[in-house]
């Protein structure tokens, strides 16, 4: 990433947020349109609008043809006999080559065509109703990126920057036979764009090298800026962490979904290694199970060892934000393959909050946070065990935790700055002008 002195002139075009159009609103994208929101306003950038899952007559209809499916590993959750009746319907489908045929050669390119005339509609009437706005995706989908070629083709965004943040989720998840080449192809056609600006951004430098290569020019990075998001500190939890923290040399915590893709099976295996070689040393705060489990016997908090303390998986935001400033390290234990090309939401509250993160090595942004400082990465969990020994010495030196929050902090601000700057809007952080932040392919 260059670094960017800050623009010459200010541009006071508003800016509309745009949420991916196809996705259900989780907590993901509902959080992303909060947190870039509040950084905006923060920073006296007017959000002229977020339109959230289309506009109220098209939501529902979209979310009904098109149930998003976030990964391999992760269903959204359903009544129980809702699930097994679609597992059954995908098996027979899947089974049967008539129905495949059916499925593959008239249901799939219809909805195709549905979700493509809805988001196109809804996009077309948010562009005119706020003409001359600017248009920011923090997460674009599969059919966004469609709409946003045909509104580009029609003139409808004509001297006005369009900023795309790929997640490389949302947008690689669509009806389409051969959903790959359209994909890039109307990644290309969008970044081939004469009559408007579109600039690429990711959340993660693998996948920034790789669109870059693709498309042949410049891709970004932004971060989800969620340090603004302030939330009452719960007074009986934040009590309770502290005791239990203060008893040991470091404190580690490990958040989010206890899914497969998020490396939940190897988290007792790493705290045993961990008290095994530390000799118990370190806290640990859990949200949720132990152990990805598909039954409700999982982990209860009184088989965990001493030194770890279990939380509901259902956290309020007061109490989530609470845990996770308590501790000094967080570990994400995600899965190489799963995250070799995309980030994290826990990845982005870690760093936000100058928490430097241990990651398993191959994702992408454990390679992040090795490059830039403000992380540790392991193969295994023996490998982390002795990462936590040196973070967590008997005399409480912490230098090495220090540089890692400061690298941290840093990092956040620089790309805040960046982002601001390619709307050509001044940053009101500080950046550290001696900090050594750039990548000579980008």
């Amino acid at each position: 990433m260059e670094a960017d002195p800050g623009p010459a002139q200010t541009n006071n075009k508003p800016i509309i947020l745009i949420d991916p159009a196809c996705v259900t609103p989780y907590a993901h994208n509902i959080q992303m349109l909060a947190a870039f929101r509040e950084f905006f306003l923060k920073n006296e950038v007017a959000v002229d609008g977020v339109f959230v899952a289309g506009p109220s007559d098209y939501s529902t209809v979209l979310q009904a043809v098109f149930p998003f499916v976030y990964s391999p590993f992760f269903y959204p959750e359903r009544p129980r006999l809702f699930h097994r009746a679609q597992r059954w319907l995908v098996n027979s489908l899947s089974g049967n080559y008539l129905l495949r045929l059916v499925r593959h050669g008239f249901i799939y390119p219809w909805m195709h065509q549905v979700c493509i005339a809805l988001v196109h509609k809804a996009l077309k009437k948010v562009v005119r109703e706020e003409s001359g706005a600017d248009l920011f995706f923090p997460g674009a989908d599969f059919y966004s990126l469609i709409a946003l070629q045909r509104l580009i083709a029609q003139g409808a965004l004509d001297n006005r920057l369009v900023v795309v943040r790929m997640l490389n989720v949302w947008e690689n998840t669509g009806y389409c036979f051969r959903q790959a080449k359209v994909r890039i192809d109307t990644i290309k056609s969008l970044a081939a764009a004469k009559r408007c600006r579109v600039v690429f951004q990711t959340e993660v430098w693998a996948y920034a090298r790789l669109l870059s290569k693709g498309i042949g020019r410049s891709v970004g990075i932004s971060v989800i800026p969620s340090q603004l998001q302030r939330f009452a500190v719960d007074p009986g939890l934040e009590r309770a962490l502290e005791e239990h923290c203060q008893k040991y040399s470091i404190s580690v915590g490990i958040f989010g979904r206890p899914r497969p893709d998020n490396g939940r099976e190897l988290v007792s295996e790493l705290i045993a290694a961990v008290n095994k070689k530390c000799d118990m040393r370190v806290a640990f705060v859990v949200q949720g199970p132990l152990e990805q489990t598909s039954g409700t016997n999982a982990a209860l908090p009184n088989e965990a060892p001493e030194n770890v303390i279990v939380l509901d998986q259902s956290l309020t935001d007061s109490q989530y934000y609470t845990a996770f400033d308590a501790v000094d390290v967080v570990l994400l234990p995600y899965d190489p393959v799963a995250y070799q090309m995309r980030g994290s939401g826990v990845y982005f509250d870690a760093i936000c909050r100058s928490k430097p993160v241990l990651a398993r090595r191959g994702t992408a942004f454990g390679a992040d946070a090795a490059e830039f400082g403000f992380g540790f990465i392991f193969a295994s969990a023996e490998e982390a065990a002795g990462i936590l020994l040196k973070l967590a010495p008997a005399d409480r030196d912490d230098k090495l935790l220090t540089s890692a929050k400061h690298a941290a902090s840093e990092y956040v601000s620089k790309v805040n700055h960046d982002l601001l700057a390619t709307f050509a809007r001044p940053w009101h952080g500080s950046v550290d002008s001696s900090a050594q932040f750039s990548r000579e392919d980008h």
